[in-house]
């Protein structure tokens, strides 16, 4: 990232995705504690989008991404259904995370890696099981669930989290106060993506979860490849993340 850019104004968007029978829980927010934003602090802006389909959410993550200057930061909060596959719309289409990540990659880029994506959907947090090592990260960090959760708990975290959250800077304080009225079994996450970049590709960082990886795809590889023994082809997926990860990682988290 470069390290001449100065930060003058933080933006807040909220865009909204649910079924006609659906509490309207961000747009409650932005109504009850985010468009109050800016009369507080004059460097905020925000602004909210409710959308019912794929191509109006593309429409609308072009639009911001052509209306904000470089030099803000932008908070990007995304109200939706949810699943370990991707988001869900009111369409009901469902937009994976591939797809997702390629809409707001752009965004990233243009603002210096400086996207905080707030994820208010069920399994939110699983935003962290798809990365694309080869390409930019899409976003500096995410703020998420890991479970399935209902939409009053939803809407009483992130009224928590808006109550101290205007910009990046206070995601420690935000995080402590959401973690300190939610259950155990409904604890938010904050990851970078730098942090998710080590955790995927260091096979070291956690061995349990690289044996899964070599166990699921074991057999389909000795029925293309040929027979390899289970060790010699644990090796050669390890020296693959390992040398994969030292030529990516400088690009992916703006560090070249």
């Amino acid at each position: 990232m470069r390290s001449d850019i100065e930060i003058i104004e933080h933006d807040i968007v909220v865009v909204q995705s649910l079924k006609g029978n659906d509490k309207k829980t961000g747009e409650e927010l932005y109504k009850d504690i985010i468009r109050y934003k800016p009369v507080l602090c004059k460097d905020v802006h925000v602004d909210f989008y409710s959308v019912s389909n794929r191509v109006e959410f593309e429409k609308v993550l072009a639009n911001i991404e052509k209306d904000i200057p470089a030099n803000h930061t932008l908070t990007l909060h995304l109200e939706a259904h949810g699943c370990i596959d991707g988001v869900e719309l009111a369409s009901l289409e469902l937009l994976g995370w591939k797809d997702l990540f390629s809409l707001i990659r752009p965004l990233n880029i243009k603002i210096h890696n400086l996207l905080m994506m707030i994820m208010s959907v069920c399994n939110g947090a699983a935003i962290s099981s798809f990365i694309e090592p080869t390409k930019r990260c899409p976003f500096r960090a995410f703020f998420g669930f890991e479970n399935v959760m209902c939409e009053n708990d939803l809407l009483k975290a992130y009224t928590a989290f808006y109550e101290s959250y205007n910009n990046m800077l206070d995601i420690a304080e935000a995080l402590f106060r959401v973690n300190s009225i939610m259950t155990k079994d409904a604890r938010v996450w904050c990851l970078r993506a730098k942090d998710i970049f080590e955790s995927v590709l260091n096979p070291d960082t956690n061995p349990d979860s690289f044996n899964k990886v070599i166990d699921a795809n074991y057999d389909d590889y000795v029925r293309r490849e040929g027979f390899v023994a289970k060790n010699q082809y644990r090796e050669q997926v390890r020296r693959f993340f390992i040398e994969t990860a030292n030529t990516y990682r400088s690009y992916y988290n703006f560090e070249d």
